[in-house]
């Protein structure tokens, strides 16, 4: 239960973050990138940090941002790549 609480706290937090930074301005992709990046960044150094998530050691690199194994910023990184794509090959007006 605790983690859902937190998650859900963490979610309202991001959401208040990306209205104010992105709300005056277009976004580029380059501001975008960099907060979802520091969102990811902050999010998972408090789940980690805690610790509520635990991460075997046999299943990671070893390789770590202050407590997040850097895969983490995987997930975030092919949601970066991956949506505009998908945007633009879903989003086509038919001929």
């Amino acid at each position: 239960m605790r983690y859902i609480i937190l998650s859900a706290g963490l979610l309202l937090v991001c959401q208040g973050i990306i209205w104010l930074w992105l709300r005056k301005t277009r976004p580029t992709s380059l501001r975008i990138w960099l907060l979802l990046i520091g969102l990811t960044l902050l999010f998972n150094s408090i789940l980690t940090g805690l610790p509520i998530v635990v991460y075997n050691a046999n299943n990671i690199s070893g390789l770590r941002v202050g407590t997040i194994p850097i895969e983490d910023f995987s997930y975030t990184i092919a949601v970066l790549w991956l949506m505009p794509r998908l945007y633009q090959r879903f989003n086509k007006k038919p001929s």
